[in-house]
């Protein structure tokens, strides 16, 4: 379980406490490190909340589901590798895009230059990520003439930005594991994706 120690300034003893599920610190950061100003989730109406809580909620469920199954050598290999993506990764995406798409009437999705990232783009790009690393083909379902364009602006949005450029070159991210098991490297998708990914999976889209 991730774990956040944080040290409390705002009494005069300043005593530390810890954070833990990645839920919780993720809205913690977005929160103190808004700059002054910065409309807060807490400060949006109550369906927007529900709505970006529903989407957040939905992006941990899904990786945290999948990641589950790398225990298994073989989770990357047909036929596993076929219901990851027909019954978990497309129902994702699919819901996903819909929610985002509803979201998008009652406030701002994507990100543009010089916005605050939000728990929500976070969770979001971090679920493509993983699905573009295990499934390359699915990266068209993520263009605007795709099944899918919402997620992709959204995604591209975060990823493109300079200091998250900067940061994953620095930190090596793209070369980190996703999960403590050793089929779950970097190394070890791209191999499985070598061998098994195929332009046929978008074609039930």
């Amino acid at each position: 379980m991730p774990v956040l120690r944080v040290t409390d300034k705002t009494s005069e003893k300043r005593g530390e406490f810890l954070l833990g599920e990645t839920s919780v610190i993720l809205s913690y950061l977005e929160e103190i490190l808004a700059p002054p100003g910065t409309m807060l989730n807490k400060d949006l109406p109550l369906q927007t909340r529900a709505r970006t809580q529903m989407i957040t909620d939905a992006s941990l469920y899904f990786t945290n589901r999948v990641w589950q199954m790398s225990v298994e050598k073989d989770w990357l290999a047909p036929p596993s590798r076929d219901i990851i993506w027909k019954a978990i990764v497309t129902r994702y995406l699919r819901s996903t895009e819909a929610a985002l798409g509803e979201l998008q009437k009652e406030m701002k999705v994507v990100p543009t230059e010089g916005d605050q990232l939000t728990v929500l783009n976070a969770t979001v790009t971090t679920a493509i990520t993983f699905i573009i690393q295990v499934f390359p083909s699915a990266k068209l379902a993520l263009t605007p003439g795709g099944n899918f364009p919402l997620c992709g602006e959204l995604w591209k949005a975060v990823m493109t930005r300079p200091r998250v450029v900067a940061y994953w070159k620095e930190h090596k991210i793209v070369e980190k594991r996703w999960t403590i098991t050793e089929y779950a490297t970097a190394g070890w998708i791209a191999k499985e994706a070598a061998k098994y990914d195929s332009m046929q999976l978008l074609a039930n889209l």
